[in-house]
């Protein structure tokens, strides 16, 4: 994560080493993780889910992110992927 402008504004970005990141989603208010996936709830109430073991450096965001979807489509889509008790671990709305 990083701030690019203001401190409740952060990116998620995938580290690609050397202090290098390539962004995948800008404006992240809330964030979760397990060992697979990232979920994150961007500005305007937009949920989105990453799984990250098919996220790949060559990817654009579009293809490893699954999102935006509103709130109950995020849950649905939690559930359907079996991870319903993955809840947002840090917040950086202020």
């Amino acid at each position: 994560m990083t701030n690019p402008g203001s401190p409740s504004s952060k990116t998620l970005y995938r580290d690609v080493g050397n202090g290098n990141g390539i962004g995948r989603l800008n404006d992240v208010e809330q964030i979760g993780a397990n060992g697979q996936f990232i979920v994150a709830k961007g500005s305007g109430n937009q949920y989105y889910i990453l799984e990250m073991t098919k996220d790949d450096p060559y990817m654009d965001a579009r293809d490893v992110m699954l999102g935006p979807m509103d709130s109950l489509v995020f849950v649905e889509r939690l559930r359907s992927l079996g991870i319903a008790d993955l809840t947002f671990s840090q917040s950086f709305i202020r």
